[in-house]
């Protein structure tokens, strides 16, 4: 204890006390690691022929798209129209393409970072249409047939769920799976329902049609696809 005290007096009551930066030393290696996917890859191929992989692989797929979860959306009975501002705050700088002199597309800032933006203000090349449907419906399950032999490249067909397996052998193509991105997108909570830019004094908002599941037509959904070119 003696010593001790010594010590730290000794530290206190001298004046030119001072610490020297030693740096950094030693040598960083780098670190790399499997990508755990990668890990599961190797492990399986070890333990299964190829055949026998190929066929696990083919049957958890087959599974994972004849069980498909079907989306909570309500049957609708009635047909209604809605629009929807797409007026958000985006986290970062939004961006948007124009068509130049040239015939060329070429991207353009339209705000920053934080900025409300309404990016149909900007957009004049054609917009993505939708039709989502509920497939074990066999009136909606025909109309999303007919609509795809039209090879519209603005119109995506959009399933709540089920057998897609089934699903696209009957339509004769891809269809696409609905997500959470589209739900909160366009407010979704009825099917069938058609989406695409509004016109007149709401061609800066979405136009949302629900239509009545128990009578809805062909020539109604069509109408609607091809109507207002942008």
């Amino acid at each position: 204890m003696k010593i001790q005290l010594i010590l730290v007096a000794s530290l206190v009551f001298t004046s030119a006390s001072f610490a020297k930066d030693l740096g950094v030393r030693g040598k960083v290696f780098e670190i790399t690691e499997f990508d755990i996917r990668i890990q599961m890859m190797m492990e399986l191929s070890n333990n299964l022929s190829q055949e026998e992989f190929i066929k696990a692989a083919e049957d958890e797929s087959e599974t994972f798209y004849t069980e498909l979860k079907r989306h909570d959306l309500v049957t609708s009975r009635s047909h209604q129209v809605t629009h929807i501002d797409p007026t958000r705050v985006y986290e970062d700088d939004f961006w948007s393409f124009k068509e130049t002199e040239n015939g060329e597309f070429e991207w353009y800032k339209i705000s920053e970072s934080g900025a409300s933006v309404n990016w149909l203000e900007h957009h004049q090349t054609p917009m993505q249409k939708f039709f989502i449907f509920d497939p074990n419906d066999g009136r909606q399950l025909e109309i999303a047939r007919r609509l795809y032999e039209l090879r519209n490249p603005y119109l995506t067909l959009v399933v709540i769920g089920g057998d897609m397996r089934k699903i696209t052998e009957f339509i004769g193509g891809a269809v696409t799976y609905l997500n959470q991105d589209l739900i909160r997108e366009y407010d979704l909570q009825f099917v069938p329902i058609v989406i695409r830019r509004g016109e007149g004094r709401h061609v800066n908002e979405y136009k949302k049609i629900r239509f009545n599941a128990d009578d809805v037509k062909f020539e109604d959904v069509l109408s609607e696809v091809k109507g207002f070119s942008k």
